[in-house]
């Protein structure tokens, strides 16, 4: 709990510097966070007035299952929030907090991921960062489909209009919502 609270102090004096950098606007500026920097990302958020973006890299689990929106990532904490769920449930938490929520491969235990490395849940988790960095030169990789589950999604029960694209050039005018797909790091 102690490291949670030393980050907290770091952000203050981060904001304070972008503040001054960036003369507080704030309106074009996306911030990125994987597991315990996802929530940091939210409060970066919350002391930003008008952040425009936070995307949140399977947002962790421990300490923050049982948290509220005041204490971790959250969609009122910019005016996007995009958030990408790699391992749900085990070392990810397992809601939705963004506007829209992304689910690739079920959202828990990654197909890229042997079990060797993926013991403790560990290459699942990391694995939404290689997504997201795979999303920039490939923007056509992640079509994800609004559905209500991973079964849907399996079954073909998706809204087949609604879809977006996961990572960097998500449309952030789409509809809000969970968002399906399969998803491989290798090109």
């Amino acid at each position: 709990m102690r490291s949670k609270y030393i980050a907290l102090d770091i952000v203050k004096v981060l904001l304070k510097i972008t503040h001054n950098m960036t003369e507080g606007c704030y309106d074009s500026l996306h911030v990125i966070g994987h597991s315990m920097g996802a929530h940091i990302s939210g409060h970066v958020g919350k002391n930003l007035p008008n952040l425009y973006r936070i995307t949140g890299l399977d947002p962790a689990k421990p300490m923050y299952e049982n948290s509220g929106p005041d204490d971790r990532l959250d969609m009122t904490d910019a005016i996007y929030v995009d958030v990408m769920h790699t391992n749900a449930g085990q070392n990810g938490l397992n809601k939705s907090i963004g506007h829209m929520d992304f689910y690739p491969n079920g959202g828990s235990k990654q197909p890229n991921c042997s079990e060797s490395s993926d013991k403790h849940g560990s290459c699942s988790h990391v694995i939404s960062y290689h997504y997201y960095a795979h999303s920039i030169w490939s923007r056509e990789d992640y079509i994800a489909y609004r559905c209500p589950s991973w079964d849907d999604f399996k079954a073909y029960r998706c809204d087949n209009a609604s879809k977006n694209l996961m990572g960097e050039w998500v449309y952030v005018n789409g509809k809000n919502g969970d968002y399906y797909l399969n998803a491989s790091t290798q090109d």
